[in-house]
């Protein structure tokens, strides 16, 4: 025991030797040993080794390195003890689900991606009821599995409390800051990691035509990205109008557009800052 604990972080590979059972039930009760103190948890999973490494290796063919590569790297048992659910919880306290961590306000979780269908995260409302902060890595999120995460989130006076998050996915539509919004009301930073940006095939030619607009393309050019980026801001600020966010930050294809909204967003005149696009 650590009577004073405040932050834990494991970066492990959850294969199902390091992490059998027995890992798991150490794991949980550790955690819940340290419920009353822990503020800030990170947990990551690691690859064991990489399909290069074991290529280098001279007594090893690739057919024969494939499966052993499979074994090290697979985390099966990480998503087990992530995800299992309460009607298949045995009698021992082995899973995060089973976890009550009242003063957790910062979790920084790495997830892995989940066959159809399967769930990717428990609910964390009983789990961390006064969570302010949330990091999701290692996976692209769909807009279903998100929100599917934000749904499960600590509600206070009938909103969620989260304040900040992060996360990353494959395809970025503009209509994911309604959802954000209305989901999280007391959102001040957002960080989104996304692969490409759909935006309204229209909008080019007539931002106002951005709402209630179906049809959709990527950017082809940085500078169309900008227009869009700066609508959109100047649009939330009309549109959003008690939405408390103050810093968002979106990692573009190796480019990094950080646009901050500035305290007038909110009554008096609208003010903001852009970053160089």
């Amino acid at each position: 025991m650590f009577p004073e604990l405040r932050t834990f972080e494991l970066q492990a590979v959850f294969n199902a030797h390091s992490f059998s059972r027995k890992e798991q039930e150490w794991l949980t009760k550790f955690l819940q040993n340290h419920s009353l103190t822990l503020q800030m948890l990170v947990i990551k999973p690691k690859t064991f080794l990489t399909m290069e490494a074991l290529i280098a290796n001279p007594f090893l063919s690739v057919e024969s390195a494939t499966p052993i590569r499979r074994h090290l790297e697979s985390n099966a048992a990480y998503t087990v003890w992530l995800t299992e659910e309460p009607g298949q919880l045995r009698e021992t306290s082995s899973y995060f689900h089973q976890l009550i961590l009242p003063q957790l306000q910062i979790l920084n979780i790495g997830l892995q991606e989940s066959v159809a269908g399967a769930q990717l995260f428990p609910d964390l409302y009983h789990i961390a009821p006064m969570l302010k902060k949330l990091t999701i890595t290692d996976v692209k999120l769909t807009t279903k599995y998100l929100v599917d995460i934000l749904d499960g989130l600590a509600i206070h006076d009938r909103k969620v409390i989260l304040e900040e998050l992060s996360y990353t996915c494959d395809e970025l539509f503009y209509q994911i800051f309604d959802i954000l919004a209305g989901k999280l009301p007391k959102l001040k930073k957002l960080t989104i990691d996304c692969s490409k940006i759909s935006v309204c095939s229209d909008i080019f030619d007539d931002p106002t035509n951005l709402i209630g607009s179906k049809a959709s393309q990527y950017p082809s050019s940085v500078k169309e990205l900008q227009r869009f980026l700066v609508f959109h801001l100047q649009k939330a600020i009309e549109h959003y109008l008690f939405w408390p966010i103050r810093s968002l930050q979106l990692s573009y294809t190796g480019s990094r557009y950080d646009l901050h909204a500035g305290k007038d967003m909110i009554g008096g005149s609208p003010t903001s800052r852009a970053g160089v696009f």
